[in-house]
């Protein structure tokens, strides 16, 4: 199949200031359509090798440069089996973000829920976002549903077709073949909590 020439994204990339800011412009008419700013973040390198998930199959080993705040317990997610397929340590003021694949993601928050409670600022109370009150002092998860076409095969260029990451070119390979995603955002102050529910679990 041929590459889609019209509609698609291209994104500049401007560091200013230690900032990577992201402009989206429409090829088709050359409009900018949004901009994102992201602060670099010190990473280090996190290997998980191949396992078998309990009950199930294969498991394949992941590999990745992780933001190192997040790093240890990015490391606990691959070794309980689940796929992870972009994070941040502060993707948000104050916010981490992991995006799963969609069962793996739901596992994930069965787990680190931990158990039922209807104390307001429980961890399971702000997952299920069930109670409310003008006391609660902690602040709710935040969960998004993104659908991801596995057909398209991208790369990036620079100007003139040169090797960058200036322009992202997206080529369709066949049929649509969407893959939902489940992206959890929650406060950097569940962190330590979170990591030692999976560490718990890991360890049954």
């Amino acid at each position: 199949m041929s590459e889609k020439q019209t509609g698609e994204k291209a994104h500049e990339v401007i560091e200013d200031s230690g900032w990577k800011t992201i402009e989206y412009i429409d090829w088709k008419t050359g409009e900018l359509t949004s901009v994102e700013q992201h602060e670099p973040h010190e990473t280090v390198f996190v290997k998980v090798g191949a396992k078998r998930r309990r009950g199930q199959g294969k498991f394949v080993g992941m590999d990745a440069d992780i933001d190192i705040e997040i790093a240890p317990l990015i490391e606990k997610v691959w070794r309980a089996g689940f796929h992870t397929f972009n994070s941040c340590q502060e993707n948000q003021p104050g916010i981490i973000w992991i995006e799963f694949d969609l069962d793996d993601g739901l596992q994930f928050l069965n787990i680190v829920a931990d158990e039922y409670s209807d104390d307001y600022d429980s961890l399971y109370n702000r997952i299920r976002h069930g109670w409310e009150t003008k006391d609660k002092k902690s602040i709710d998860w935040e969960f998004a549903i993104n659908l991801v076409d596995w057909s398209i095969e991208s790369r990036y260029e620079g100007e003139n077709g040169e090797p960058g990451d200036i322009y992202c070119i997206e080529t369709p390979t066949g049929p649509p073949n969407f893959i939902p995603f489940l992206s959890v955002r929650f406060p950097k102050e569940d962190l330590t909590l979170v990591e030692e529910r999976m560490r718990q679990h890991n360890r049954l």
